[in-house]
């Protein structure tokens, strides 16, 4: 909104159709407002992280506030594929560091107030690439992260790739 508040009401019709068939909503935190960057993308890092961090604590404290939507344990994912270029192309280093795309979300999600129980996590890769489980996990260990889950997924037709993921 031009007064800077964030407006839910689109999102919200969305989330009412979800909540009618029984079911909860799965968050993904993903895309950035073209007007928190330097070239109005939607998939580059915002020009100021307390904009993305005060962004994610607003919408958990939307969702999943007591005083607002009331939506307990729902999911928010950070980021959907950020590994793809058309997703992004984060890393886990470099000026598109999915680490501290991660980190702001996590302090967002540790300042929203007056919350039912959430969990928050990602980071959905196209794949299980333990080059990312590895660093990411130390990652959030070093910097005292909250990660209540970690998530990826995979296109592929052999059931036996998904087994060996999960090995």
């Amino acid at each position: 909104r031009e007064d800077g508040g964030i407006d839910f009401s689109e999102l919200d019709e969305t989330v009412d159709d979800i909540l009618a068939m029984g079911a909860k909503p799965f968050f993904s935190l993903s895309y950035m407002p073209k007007a928190f960057t330097a070239n109005q993308s939607d998939i580059d890092p915002p020009l100021d992280w307390s904009l993305w961090q005060n962004l994610v604590k607003k919408t958990i404290e939307y969702y999943s506030g007591r005083n607002d939507r009331n939506i307990p344990d729902v999911y928010y994912e950070v980021w959907n594929e950020p590994d793809l270029p058309q997703f992004g192309g984060w890393n886990l280093k470099g000026s598109k560091n999915y680490n501290l795309l991660y980190q702001y979300s996590s302090n967002g999600a540790k300042e929203a107030n007056n919350t039912n129980n959430f969990y928050l996590g990602g980071p959905a890769v196209g794949s299980f690439y333990p080059a990312w489980v590895d660093n990411f996990i130390s990652y959030v260990r070093e910097n005292n992260l909250r990660l209540d889950f970690y998530s990826w997924h995979r296109y592929h037709t052999n059931p036996d790739k998904f087994r060996e993921d999960a090995i």
